[in-house]
């Protein structure tokens, strides 16, 4: 018989079906046909929307099914072999626990004791070896060279103890070792390597006196070499430092050539009073007691290190390495100020040299005065700027036993290293200096086109009627005409004054005497502004003498040499003008033509121009006092015709005589042919 829970839904399935067929009953009774069919068709679409969504999770449900009984089937398989790997190492362990147990109850000899620790003792050196190339990596990559340099020795040291033996027993247990002989020749090879690093890092302009030290400290370490050698390394290499810094100047383009000579020079005087300042610092004791910062820093030692860390009972090598580093002690040993001293000044004396060597090209690409000039100013501001002492301050503080005052730290550096003063512009830029003033006054005076000028006003002469005229009245009164091209206009001595301008002289003439003596005049005066410029720019009396003394007298020889040069210059002008008014006549007797006879006056009118009436050839010639006011205004005092240098210089453009010689020859022979 069927209990209650199990008749309720057949109950409620007939109710249902019940409930349905009312439903249809009342849908025919209210509804049409069409309506009807169109209620049949949209259950029916519905119908079978339900079956598909009743499909679908079905479906899903399924395969959800299907992937978890996979997981459930891998974690039992996992489980299975985690059990079985545990059971494994259970097994091992009990294995490994037996056969210490058998170890344990075999008794062992003293042979064979003493041999286990012989071959650990020589496994752990050799592994000591393998290890030291990647250290001595790491310290070359960090720039820690002493500390690679250590490193290397100490493995010297551990292979020479390690291989140098004749024991048959201990060669034959390194005989089990056959990776040593493969190994070592790389580690051989960092000796070379550590010493070049270290080098050219001293070769950096920009190197601390600590990273000096360290660098300083390999090589000495190394090599074993006296603490001479190593201070004149030091300071060779900074002389290489200067050397690139000069010669990089020859990459410059025409652009940037000032300001960057300038920058250059600068960092020459930087590396200079560094260089100087870090001698001391690193050789020479601050105050008694107290080491020097390069044997300071070779006297450091890691305990570590020391012990040879991993390589039991190291007695042997700790005494090689003691001994090392005594022998050492007495090679790097302290030194005197007095040698120390010498070396600097050695040291100064070939930078003094490098730079006039290079320094001299280098000034050649300044190419006007004013330019040189402004050079030297930026270069005394940087001498007194000082920035090569700045990061010594504490050292020389501590050597005085008292603060340099302002604007002294290269003094208070030159008392205690160099035992003198030392004079950095004195010593390495003053004569190239003056060497490249001298050059530039010379290509001034050599710029002065004269001769080029005169030819072609000479070329250009052409002789028109009214000109005969004015010849003929010149040549007939030469000597007293005063050269003049216009005979109604002419000056003469009773209407002009010694003391009138040179200009009102000079109008008389040809426009082109005037022009190019006052071209000569402008010239001259530019030249001499240039030299009294840089003759007066030292601050201090005695180097503007001493400057004085150089420049004076070569820029008044460069001007006599060109004065010279012209009049040889003019008087061949005038013999080929002659010769070739000569070789155009037909006759031996005929007088020359017109024409030939302006250009003998003209090339008489230049001499005269510029041997009595140019403003600044005296005033050049004359004393050097006046060359300031004379390069401003172009006057000068009659006493200046009078010195020697002038005389000496206008004597040669006398030859402009002999153009009025020929050119008077040349008027009769005309004024003859004519009457």
């Amino acid at each position: 018989m069927r209990t209650g829970q199990y008749q309720r839904p057949n109950t409620e399935a007939r109710q249902g079906s019940q409930t349905a067929q009312k439903n249809a009953e009342t849908l025919f009774e209210t509804r049409t046909v069409a309506e009807i069919r169109e209620v049949e068709t949209r259950t029916r679409k519905e119908i079978e929307e339900k079956k598909e969504e009743l499909r679908q999770l079905v479906g899903g449900s399924y395969r959800d099914l299907i992937e978890s009984a996979d997981k459930i089937f891998d974690m039992q398989e996992s489980c299975k072999a985690i059990m079985n790997f545990t059971s494994g190492m259970a097994e091992g362990f009990d294995e490994l626990h037996a056969r210490v147990a058998d170890l344990e109850t075999v008794s062992t000899g003293p042979s064979e004791t003493c041999g286990r620790k012989k071959l650990y003792a020589i496994g752990s050196r050799v592994k000591y070896l393998v290890d030291t190339p990647e250290i001595i990596w790491s310290c070359l990559d960090e720039h820690a060279y002493l500390t690679g340099a250590e490193r290397y020795l100490r493995a010297w040291e551990v292979h020479r103890l390690l291989t140098d033996t004749t024991d048959a027993e201990h060669n034959e247990l390194l005989a089990s070792f056959p990776l040593l002989h493969h190994h070592w020749p790389q580690v051989e090879t960092f000796q070379d390597q550590i010493l070049n690093r270290s080098r050219d890092r001293l070769t950096e302009a920009h190197l601390g006196v600590e990273a000096c030290a360290i660098a300083l400290a390999s090589i000495g370490m190394i090599n074993e070499i006296p603490s001479k050698q190593v201070l004149t390394l030091f300071l060779d290499a900074r002389l290489s430092c200067i050397r690139q810094l000069v010669q990089s100047s020859s990459n410059l383009n025409d652009q940037e050539v000032e300001g960057s000579f300038a920058t250059i020079l600068r960092q020459l005087i930087v590396i200079l009073q560094r260089t100087v300042c870090e001698a001391g610092q690193l050789f020479m004791e601050s105050m008694p007691g107290h080491l020097a910062l390069f044997f300071s820093t070779m006297s450091v030692e890691n305990e570590d290190d020391r012990l040879f860390g991993g390589i039991p009972a190291p007695e042997a090598e700790i005494g090689a390495w003691d001994d090392r580093r005594g022998r050492l002690s007495k090679v790097v040993a302290p030194l005197i100020s007095e040698d120390v001293a010498e070396a600097c000044q050695t040291w100064l004396k070939k930078v003094a040299q490098e730079v006039k060597e290079q320094g001299t090209l280098l000034l050649k690409e300044i190419k006007s005065m004013p330019a040189l000039i402004k050079l030297e100013a930026t270069m005394h501001e940087e001498i007194a700027a000082e920035e090569g002492c700045a990061d010594s301050m504490e050292w020389i503080t501590a050597a005085l036993a008292t603060a340099p005052a302002a604007g002294r730290a290269w003094e208070s550096t030159c008392r205690v290293v160099l035992g003198e003063q030392v004079n950095i512009w004195h010593t390495l830029f003053d004569a190239i200096f003056l060497d490249r003033a001298e050059a530039l006054v010379d290509d001034a005076f050599n710029s002065l086109k004269l001769l080029t000028a005169t030819e072609e006003a000479l070329n250009n002469i052409q002789v028109s009627n009214q000109n005969k005229e004015n010849i003929m009245c010149n040549l007939r009164t030469v000597d007293e005409a005063g050269w003049s091209n216009d005979f109604h206009h002419r000056p003469t001595t009773a209407t002009m004054s010694r003391s009138e301008d040179s200009h009102a002289v000079l109008a008389q003439y040809s426009p082109e005497v005037g022009n190019i003596s006052r071209e000569l005049d402008e010239q001259l005066g530019r030249i001499l502004e240039d030299v009294v410029q840089m003759r007066d720019s030292p601050a201090n009396t005695e180097d503007c003498n001493n400057r004085a003394a150089l420049l004076e007298p070569h820029t008044q020889e460069q001007c006599h040499r060109i004065m010279l040069e012209l009049a040889g210059g003019l008087d061949v002008l005038l013999t080929d003008t002659l010769d070739k008014a000569k070789s155009t006549t037909k006759s031996a007797n005929a007088p020359p033509s017109d024409e030939a006879v302006e250009k003998a006056l003209f090339i008489g009118r230049i001499a005269v121009a510029l041997s009595s009436h140019s403003a600044q050839i005296p005033v050049t010639l004359g004393s050097p006092t006046k060359w300031a006011s004379g390069a401003r205004d172009g006057r000068h005092e009659e006493s200046e015709k009078k010195s020697w240098a002038y005389r000496k210089g206008a004597k040669g453009l006398r030859g402009g005589d002999k153009a009025a010689s020929a050119a008077g020859g040349a008027g009769a022979h005309l004024k003859k042919v004519k009457e």
